[in-house]
């Protein structure tokens, strides 16, 4: 069909308004942060404080009733797990490589507190005569490595919640748009001559 050629003057003034409404559904990415401002992020580290605590009750439990037959079994559960709960929140937030590295910063932090009390333990001994109270019933290992392993896996805890238990927020969270992409847009018009309509998009 011809067009009349006063409507080729309707498509150009409807042209505009098509791109217009292209340029209104098409999805743009969120501009790029200043250099001074941090990504945003999500923290969940309360999640994790929440997972560790009743192992904390446990652990701590056993700890002040380990001459009952359930204490030493009481102390070993809350322990491990202390040390594996903040692995489980990062894994339940679909970060598994964080929940792994959250997994060796704690044995890592147990290591470390395990070597400090150890020499604490040493020093401790070494001014305590042979069969002094002090020594806390031990020979030849001296005090101070469970206390030394408590702290140190706890030490690793703030760590993780401090520096682990953060995401980047979704872009569609953070801005409101949907994912980029191309559009296309239209927008009729009418004459008295000729009736159209005028396509524009972004792609």
């Amino acid at each position: 069909m011809r067009i009349p050629p006063r409507s080729w003057l309707a498509v150009v003034l409807a042209a505009p308004i098509a791109l217009a409404s292209a340029s209104a559904f098409a999805q743009t990415a969120p501009p790029a942060p200043d250099a001074g401002e941090r990504p945003t992020s999500l923290w969940y580290g309360w999640q994790t404080l929440a997972a560790v605590a009743p192992f904390d009750i446990a652990m701590f439990v056993g700890l002040a009733r380990h001459d009952a037959s359930y204490g030493p079994a009481t102390f070993a559960t809350g322990f491990v797990g202390r040390n594996l709960a903040p692995a489980a929140v990062h894994i339940a937030q679909r970060r598994p490589g964080v929940g792994f590295g959250s997994v060796g910063l704690h044995a890592v932090a147990t290591a470390t507190g395990l070597a400090v009390g150890y020499g604490v333990g040493i020093a401790v001994q070494q001014a305590c005569p042979p069969r002094d109270p002090c020594r806390y019933g031990f020979r030849d290992i001296p005090p101070g490595l469970g206390y030394g392993a408590i702290a140190g896996s706890m030490v690793g805890t703030v760590m993780d919640v401090v520096f682990l238990a953060r995401r980047a927020r979704s872009v569609w969270g953070v801005t409101g748009s949907a994912p980029v992409g191309p559009s296309v847009a239209v927008s009729p018009f009418a004459t008295q001559t000729a009736v159209g309509v005028a396509a524009g998009g972004v792609f």
